[in-house]
């Protein structure tokens, strides 16, 4: 039936399961660990010898203000900063076409009014 397996030398198996000494030998890095160490070390070198720098600071976001949008409506005349005059032809959810004389365009509502994008004439 496993005629077709070769046979396997197993004196080293029975060699090292007669030595019942506890193992000693450290497992070698793999080469993750190696990238790793030595990513530290030169982040380590880099900043000299601090090891945790000082958090920088980070400036809070301008907060939003929050607007008014009742008067979004089919029909409510807005102004572009880049495509100009344009009149909301369509609404549906969280979006509005606008048509801009030849040129239709989709904006997302309330991101178009409040990031400046558009706003009510």
């Amino acid at each position: 039936m496993f005629d077709d397996v070769p046979d396997i030398d197993d004196s080293n198996i029975a060699a090292a399961n007669d030595d019942d000494s506890p193992q000693t030998e450290k497992p070698k890095p793999t080469p993750r660990t190696r990238i790793e160490s030595v990513i530290k070390s030169a982040v380590q070198s880099a900043r000299g010898s601090q090891p945790n720098p000082s958090p920088s600071i980070v400036p809070p976001l301008p907060q939003k203000t929050h607007m008014d949008l009742s008067g979004v409506k089919v029909g409510t005349h807005v102004k572009h900063k880049t495509f100009g005059d344009g009149t909301i032809i369509n609404m549906e959810r969280d979006l509005i076409l606008v048509s801009f004389g030849k040129e239709e365009k989709k904006f997302q509502v309330p991101q178009a009014f409040e990031n400046g994008f558009l706003r009510m004439v």
